[in-house]
């Protein structure tokens, strides 16, 4: 697992990447599950957050 300084750092430096998605990965959900239901493919660039998250 990163350090939270890392996985901070490797967000900012990708978030000019245009095709970089954020995926909301639902309870029970893996996040290869998530891809699939949004139809993404398995190679994406993903940033993938919880239900909890997403209402924070």
């Amino acid at each position: 697992m990163q350090t939270t300084e890392k996985r901070i750092a490797a967000l900012e430096s990708s978030a000019s990447d245009k095709s970089l998605k954020v995926v909301l990965v639902l309870d029970g959900e893996t996040p290869a599950d998530a891809l699939k239901r949004l139809r993404l493919p398995p190679h994406v660039v993903a940033v993938y957050l919880s239900e909890l998250d997403e209402r924070i």
